[in-house]
């Protein structure tokens, strides 16, 4: 996770390899950038985690890993990748 390693948080491995389709869950404060949406599944290809860089609000995340998104100043950084469809 790039972005959050450049806002100084830092990138580690993570106890347990997401790849496939899985469900994320939205934090209270995603609620202006998700418009209401609680949960959604998400594509997933990574073994690694970040710490929230500092100034940065967490958005996502679910019971494998706990930072999946996070939106600091204008930047919004993703460790899932919304942009994958089933049929891609």
């Amino acid at each position: 996770m790039s972005t959050a390693r450049a806002f100084g948080g830092t990138v580690t491995r993570n106890p347990v390899k997401e790849i496939g389709w899985g469900t994320v869950e939205a934090t209270a404060d995603a609620a202006d950038w998700l418009g209401g949406t609680r949960s959604f599944e998400a594509f997933h290809w990574h073994g690694e985690t970040f710490s929230l860089p500092a100034g940065a609000t967490r958005l996502l995340g679910n019971t494998h890993c706990a930072n999946q998104a996070f939106v600091r100043g204008p930047h919004l950084a993703m460790q899932c990748h919304v942009e994958m469809t089933d049929s891609m």
